[in-house]
Order: structure tokens, then sequence, then C-alpha cells
């Protein structure tokens, strides 16, 4: 019997209406945090633009690993340093059990029960509380206002 040693199946995290409202200051935050990052990406490309270094994403950082000059290596440091940072909040969003749709948009998608449906709440940055769902084979564009639908204990259901 041959076993497929490459999947790994996580214990998912089911939120209620509510205990997915009580993390959006936390989303907020860390939202935030990742847009500032990003701000800080998009400068040190502008000044990497003005050395004459054009961007593409994919040849950027082969570039300013063989361009030698003091400059464009404190460049090159910065933009590592705002990469670790843009993981490191992008880990603490995951770290809350949901699932990031979109990180440039702020969108996030949290397992749950509504009527005694599997579906993911789904939250977006700049949104003050949960309004809106979707089932879990949508994506964001499917979303749905959550009046009316009922909030499922997931005890109910076995643990994915």
């Amino acid at each position: 019997m041959e076993h497929d040693n490459d999947i790994v199946f996580e214990p998912r995290r089911y939120y209620s209406i509510s205990e997915a409202n009580a993390i959006v200051p936390k989303l907020e935050y860390f939202f935030g945090k990742l847009g500032s990052v990003q701000r800080h990406v998009n400068n040190i490309c502008r000044k990497a633009n003005d050395y004459g270094i054009n961007i593409d994403e994919d040849e950027f950082l082969d570039k300013l690993e063989k361009l030698d000059n003091p400059i464009i290596r404190h460049l090159k440091r910065r933009l590592d340093e705002h990469s670790e940072d843009y993981l490191y909040y992008l880990d603490r969003i995951e770290s809350l059990g949901v699932v990031v749709e979109d990180a440039d948009h702020g969108i996030v998608r949290m397992y749950s029960w509504l009527d005694d449906d599997e579906v993911y709440l789904s939250w977006q940055y700049g949104e003050m509380e949960v309004s809106f769902w979707h089932d879990v084979d949508e994506d964001y564009i499917a979303r749905k206002p959550l009046f009316g639908k009922q909030y499922t204990p997931a005890e109910k259901y076995p643990i994915h």
C-alpha cells in the first residue's frame, strides 16, 4: 500500500460570527502593517528605478545581486528587511486560523457553519465587521450578506 507523504492535513479553525468579529481589530492591525511594508517596498523599487534598474518582478533581485554599488546594496538590504517583515505579518494573520485569499487587498476567509452548511465567512481590510459569507467552492466575488444566516456550532460536525 502506497502512502502519499506530501499531503499534510491541518485542522481547520471554525469561527462563529461573533468570534470572527472579535479578531477584526487584529486583522486590521496586521493588514495595516502589511500595507505599510508594501509602501516601503514600492518606495525602494522607485529608488532602484531612479538608479537605472528597470524593475521586472522576476528579475529584480537577480539584478540587485549582480550590481556592486553601495547604494544598491543598501536598497537590497532594506528590501530584504521589509520582505522579512511582510512574511512575519502574513504569518501572524494566518496564525489566527484564517485563510488569506488576497494579501494585497486584505481579503481573508474563515471557516464556519451557517444554517448547517460549511461556508467561509469573508472579511476585507477596511470593513468594520464580518458581514459576508460565501460557499467553500466560491471565492470573494460571490460574497453574500450574512443577514438572516444562523451560526451552527462546529461541535456538531466532525473535525477536518
